[in-house]
């Protein structure tokens, strides 16, 4: 079983200076166009913990509607470097095709509901083509943290990007975090460019030795056709296995905490919900592809390791309903070294 972190009786209050770092309108350029493709969003040295990023990117509606999602974001802490791009990141992938690229869109004006605020994670609109909100994510540092935003070769054109770090530079008060919250790693397989087969297993994130604890998992995924309320491949849910023991709800529904699949059956909270589905044709557009998002956090519900952790979902076999084409997912989680 997994070790149970008891914090003090006492409690453990944060006493090191809140600051944020800001950044607003800056314009980047696809990788080598014009210059200035990339934006540094925070640079601290010394000990510290990043506890919450903020971001709004975009152009306007004249342009591709998925130039946000593509930009990538990479955290340098303590010398080893992550990317991922901005869909993945900030489960922004699957509302790209509520905008077209010639002026507001009537879909994405009858999907505003599904934009919401939580406790962890955020997502809004600014309009076409534009989109914002914010992650909560502790992401400790011992010497060092660069965080950047680029925009890559293949996007098609340029983007503003505004963003908020918050941060508490310092070595943490003792007990403020558990010890298994050290070290910060993240593991992002990106749906954009994902091709996956019925029963392909397909590796959320290897399996990794040592003593920690999952912080969260974001899925993306996709398949051809206006299928709501049959996106059958979510009846495979992310299996966990850690220490030897795994953990599964069977079914992707269940364990993003929706119960149900199509947009009639959304269900969000802080810990867990759905980002989005969306079939494309039940709201009038031409996109005929099916998209559905969930994110699951441990934070009531710690998931901690003492020797291992991996994580694997499998595709479903088209003999049992309709199974995906593409899937996405960043998986974040801490070692204690």
């Amino acid at each position: 079983m997994s070790q149970i972190y008891s914090p003090s009786s006492t409690p453990v209050y944060e006493t090191r200076p809140f600051s944020v770092a800001s950044q607003k309108a800056v314009r980047i350029y696809p990788g080598g166009v014009g210059g200035g493709q990339s934006v540094n969003i925070l640079s601290a040295t010394g000990p510290g913990n990043v506890a919450r990023i903020q971001l709004a990117a975009g152009w306007g509606y004249v342009t591709p509607v998925d130039v946000a999602q593509r930009l990538l974001i990479t955290i340098v802490v303590d010398g080893q470097t992550y990317t991922a791009p901005l869909g993945m990141f900030m489960l922004w992938d699957g509302w790209s095709t509520l905008n077209n690229s010639t002026g507001p869109s009537t879909a994405l004006q009858a999907s505003s509901s599904q934009f919401f605020l939580s406790k962890y994670l955020g997502i809004a609109i600014g309009g076409d083509a534009q989109m914002g909100g914010y992650r909560r994510i502790n992401i400790p540092y011992q010497s060092s943290i660069s965080i950047t935003v680029s925009n890559p070769s293949d996007n098609a054109t340029s983007a503003f990007v505004y963003s908020q770090v918050e941060y508490y530079p310092g070595v943490a008060p003792a007990g403020l975090y558990p010890p298994t919250q050290k070290v910060f790693h993240m593991v992002t397989n990106d749906w954009r460019t994902s091709s996956i087969v019925p029963d392909q297993v397909v590796t959320f994130l290897p399996t990794v030795s040592g003593v920690g604890e999952l912080e969260s998992l974001y899925f993306v995924s996709s398949a051809a056709g206006s299928l709501f309320g049959a996106e059958n491949w979510l009846e495979l849910a992310p299996i966990i296995s850690f220490d030897g023991n795994l953990f599964s709800y069977r079914g992707c529904e269940d364990f993003f905490g929706t119960q149900f699949y199509g947009m009639f059956g959304i269900t969000r909270g802080d810990e867990y919900g759905q980002g989005i589905s969306f079939a494309g044709q039940n709201l009038g557009t031409t996109d005929a592809v099916t998209y559905w998002t969930g994110y699951r956090y441990f934070k009531n519900c710690p998931l901690r390791f003492n020797s291992s952790l991996g994580i694997n979902w499998t595709n479903l076999d088209t003999a049992f309903g309709n199974p995906a084409t593409q899937v996405g997912s960043c998986v974040v989680y801490y070692t204690e070294s």
